[in-house]
């Protein structure tokens, strides 16, 4: 996984509210991403899969909601 301090603090800002298992379960989806957009995955070299990003987080946020109410 590739973040700098203010990706981690921008995704903090963007889980406000999320449990552990909440954060668990958004970094596994967020990890799936880079997997995903290989094509042929039997045949894939570790080196080819890009690192987790910022932005994976943000798209595994729109499929991992918080589980828990923020009031």
């Amino acid at each position: 996984m590739v973040l700098d301090v203010g990706a981690i603090d921008e995704l903090v800002t963007l889980t406000k509210g999320y449990s552990g298992a909440d954060l668990k379960n958004l970094s596994v989806e967020a990890a799936m991403i880079p997997l995903r957009s290989i094509m042929c995955i039997e045949t894939v070299d570790i080196n080819q899969i890009r690192p987790t990003g910022l932005q994976d987080f943000k798209d595994a946020l729109l499929n991992c909601k918080a589980s828990v109410n923020g009031q």
